[in-house]
């Protein structure tokens, strides 16, 4: 609920306020205007009376009602005022109630228009006083105040609608987050994902809608490097640092069940963080059939790993070198091709990995997810470490735990998961990655 009380308020929000504006603006005005009368006795009209006089009024009362009620009283307030209603709902419209322990009862009708109800009101109680004088033969009833032109309408209630449509919203905005995850098959905490698939978090990736610009604005890292989104993939940075303290590991490979997890972002980030430690980096595009990392910064996708391969470049020629970022070197794709497994299993690409092992603090392959195609089991026996990108409330437990199973078999020395699309707490945003640093050291 606490996810969600965005849900929760948008709901109540724009129900109280539509059911407002409807009511304000497309349902018909209702006014009602009252008339006070009082019976007395038959003699006098004092105000001094026992309770057998009261319950005598009250019936009294009733039988006026019914006197109110009659075409006898109806009809020529009907006629004189032109009133286009018929008998049945003109009753619908007049209203007779008692004062509790009093003589006084009040006599109302109901119109849409303001001015037509005070005068069939005033033009009722009058009526019915003649009504009795001349019926009953008694003249013990009388009018205490005439009834005015309303100025505000009896229906529609703005405020209980309002407040009935809010009460609405409230209701469906937790029926909605409660069926959401009832039926959602996803991730929806760090804990569940830490348990289930026995693997520590790396870091925390907040949810963010990302742009384009000079620079795709997913590059977080360079565009906003003192966001909180920033800071989580420093986050990142520190604790594979801490988790890798020799530089026979350096080159990472990083994955995820399925695409569109976030993983070529984590990639990107990720890198720009540890150049920005004055480190040299290399970022590889690892996925020669939807390549990505030449829209990600704006740059050429040819030359890149293929032309590597096939001989027509070297290393140096064919990775770009990105400007704002000094430290960072991107590997695009290069020329694509069918061949992709052929070519990743290639000794033309262990080769190249040699030489940039020796060239780069850190090579960070942005590999394909594992569970599309077999080219990241090629690429998780040369890379020396693998993370595991998992988007939160999107991606089905099921195809994570599959491709978790396929990370174990293939015998990648997975060393975390990143976990995107997450909705955090500012208030306990280092938790989760203190923890991993206490476990890690823990099993050392």
């Amino acid at each position: 609920m606490l996810k969600k009380s965005w849900l929760i308020l948008l709901l109540v929000i724009v129900l109280a306020a539509g059911a407002r504006f409807v009511s304000a603006n497309y349902i018909t005005k209702i006014y009602k205007a009252e008339t006070i009368m009082f019976i007395g006795t038959e003699q006098d009209a004092t105000t001094n009376f026992s309770l057998s006089e009261l319950e005598a009024s009250n019936k009294l009362i009733i039988d006026y009602k019914e006197l109110a009620n009659s075409r006898y009283v109806i009809e020529p307030v009907i006629e004189k005022y032109n009133v286009d209603m018929s008998l049945i709902d003109f009753r619908k419209s007049l209203s007779l109630t008692t004062l509790e322990t009093s003589r006084l009862f009040t006599l109302s009708f109901s119109s849409e228009n303001p001015v037509l109800a005070a005068q069939v009101a005033n033009e009722m109680a009058t009526e019915l006083m003649q009504a009795v004088s001349d019926v009953v033969n008694v003249e013990n009833i009388r009018i205490i105040d005439t009834a005015l032109v309303p100025d505000e309408p009896v229906s529609p209630n703005l405020n209980i609608i309002t407040l009935l449509a809010g009460v609405i919203g409230l209701i469906l905005s937790l029926l909605i987050i409660y069926f959401h995850d009832l039926f959602n098959d996803a991730y929806t905490t760090q804990e569940s994902v830490e348990r289930e698939l026995e693997i520590d978090t790396l870091a925390v990736v907040p949810r963010f809608k990302a742009e384009r610009g000079a620079y795709n604005k997913s590059l977080i890292a360079l565009n906003e490097p003192n966001s909180m989104l920033a800071e989580s993939f420093k986050m990142l940075r520190t604790n594979i640092n801490y988790m890798i303290k020799d530089d026979a590991h350096k080159v990472l490979m990083m994955t995820s069940s399925v695409g569109a997890e976030g993983k070529t972002t984590a990639s990107s980030n990720l890198a720009i963080a540890m150049a920005q430690e004055h480190k040299k980096v290399l970022l590889i595009d690892g996925d020669l059939r939807r390549p990505n990392l030449f829209r990600m910064f704006k740059i050429n996708m040819m030359p890149g790993l293929t032309d590597i391969i096939y001989g027509k470049y070297t290393l140096a020629e064919a990775t770009q070198r990105v400007v704002d970022v000094p430290g960072l070197d991107v590997l695009t794709t290069g020329r694509l091709t069918s061949m992709t497994t052929e070519l990743l299993g290639s000794v033309a690409f262990n080769n190249t990995i040699d030489e940039a092992r020796a060239r780069y603090d850190y090579i960070i392959i942005d590999a394909p997810p594992i569970l599309n195609v077999s080219d990241t089991v090629i690429i998780s026996r040369i890379a020396d470490r693998a993370l595991f990108v998992v988007a939160m409330d999107k991606t089905n437990k099921t195809l994570v735990r599959e491709a978790k199973r396929n990370i174990d078999k293939v015998g990648a020395k997975l060393m975390g998961v990143v976990l995107t699309n997450m909705t955090i707490d500012p208030r306990s945003y280092y938790y989760g990655s203190a923890e991993t640093k206490r476990r890690g050291k823990s099993r050392r």
